[in-house]
């Protein structure tokens, strides 16, 4: 009989959910499931984490409702391949954070993944605004847990 491992349980019911989060825009399922799942990333440094979220919000920034499908295109074609992005820096996470690391990637490949299901450009942004949400979540719920973990 295989053990139970809460951790990679709480990674498996997020990828899951993760059209309903993407697709949907489900704000219950995104919240309860960045919060389980923060803990698991915790020895991903805050600057990392910044390192991709900071070209997910300049994307956002460029990606409005109203943009022309060649901006549309250049900031689509930026999200696919922040996925390379997330596989060096897997590459590169140390013994002790690769875990955390691998859980990350995973969880944004999936999401991407999901924003790349989109039929056309105007239903992509509408699933990159809710990859926008699950990403702002998740790096709440990260910093509230590396906050408790250094009072400690």
């Amino acid at each position: 009989m295989k053990e139970k491992n809460p951790q990679r349980e709480a990674i498996q019911a997020a990828l899951k959910d993760m059209p309903l989060m993407i697709r949907d825009g489900d704000a219950q399922k995104i919240v309860a499931h960045c919060k389980a799942i923060a803990p698991l990333l915790s020895k991903v440094s805050a600057s990392q984490i910044r390192n991709v979220f900071g070209p997910v919000k300049r994307m956002e920034l460029e990606w409005t409702k109203n943009a022309p499908e060649d901006k549309a295109r250049a900031v689509f074609r930026q999200l696919v391949l922040l996925r390379s992005k997330l596989e060096y820096m897997v590459a590169r996470a140390s013994k002790d954070s690769k875990e955390h690391m691998e859980n990350f990637q995973t969880l944004l490949d999936e999401a991407i993944e999901q924003v790349e299901a989109g039929s056309d450009f105007q239903t992509r942004r509408a699933y990159f605004e809710n990859f926008v949400a699950f990403f702002e979540s998740l790096v709440a719920f990260h910093k509230r847990h590396e906050q408790r973990s250094s009072r400690q």
